[in-house]
């Protein structure tokens, strides 16, 4: 099954209940997943996300402000009316691609015979790329708006797809000998829960504490010979709460290491690696009993 990834609008929503509530840009990660993201996407995307005509986000208090938003652009989402310590967030993406002259229609033939419509794109409107880290060849297709749009085949990614892209471009080099491009015609709908950045905190002006309680996104794109048009919704829920969160334990499941380390030493006293055979519960430990060896 496709899957797809649109993390400015991820971001668009944060922005918009920041700016609503007064919130500065200073995100608290409760967990390592949200920690990556607030350093390797939010950092980068942030700055942007407000400058991307094709962003639109709204975050607010009231569900009815939320609700108007949400039906001036067509979308199938709502908002229940919100308790005093309750706000939302939506932050929509919808993005037309014209390529710089339509292609053709034609049709691909997989490995095991079956056929789909399918886009011949000629050399004209077509570069070709290579990336050391990846086995096929990259195109890339030109764009009335000049944005450029990249197609490689993959069987399934093996990292996160804002990851891969990243690390692919960084890699590019030149590559030629195809005189165009053909690909599948594409109508894909996916939506998923963002569960991984429920409990991103943050603060808002009067001091209250302000956290991520719920977040989705729903993705769509549609490709053919005239062009593409890929669309996302990000909804977001958030709590408030007057005491500020108490920040998250470290929870330690599966084997680890330990060591006992004296400033008068230059080697570690003791060390061990623990594995799950050796979880259970000791002997006395306190001060009067005698160990037993």
């Amino acid at each position: 099954m496709g899957t797809a990834a649109a993390v400015h609008t991820i971001v668009g929503a944060l922005a918009s209940i920041e700016e609503h509530v007064g919130a500065p840009p200073e995100w608290v990660a409760a967990t390592e997943s949200q920690a990556t993201f607030l350093r390797e996407v939010y950092a980068v995307c942030r700055p942007e996300v407000k400058h991307i005509p094709e962003i639109e986000s709204c975050g607010s208090t009231n569900a009815v402000e939320l609700n108007a938003f949400a039906t001036r652009r067509g979308l199938a989402v709502s908002f229940e009316q919100f308790g005093p310590d309750a706000a939302g967030a939506l932050s929509v993406l919808d993005l037309r691609i014209a390529w710089t002259a339509p292609g053709y229609p034609t049709t691909v033939v997989t490995h095991d015979q079956h056929q789909f419509p399918a886009v011949r794109l000629p050399e004209s409107q077509v570069t070709f790329r290579r990336a050391p880290s990846h086995p096929a060849p990259i195109a890339v297709i030109s764009t009335l708006s000049g944005d450029a749009v990249y197609l490689t085949p993959l069987a399934a990614p093996r990292s996160d797809l804002v990851a891969l892209v990243r690390r692919l471009t960084n890699e590019f080099s030149a590559d030629g000998g195809f005189g165009g491009v053909v690909f599948p015609m594409v109508d894909l709908g996916v939506q998923h829960d963002l569960d991984f950045i429920v409990g991103l905190a943050t603060r808002t002006a009067d001091g209250r504490a302000l956290q991520v309680a719920a977040a989705e996104q729903k993705l769509s794109l549609q490709m053919n010979e005239h062009g593409a048009r890929a669309e996302a919704v990000t909804r977001m829920e958030f709590l408030a709460s007057g005491e500020s969160s108490p920040p998250p334990d470290l929870v330690i499941n599966e084997p680890f290491l330990v060591w006992v380390e004296r400033s008068s030493l230059a080697a570690p006293l003791f060390v061990a690696h623990v594995t799950r055979e050796n979880w259970r519960r000791p002997g006395d430990l306190s001060a009067e009993s005698d160990p037993e060896l």
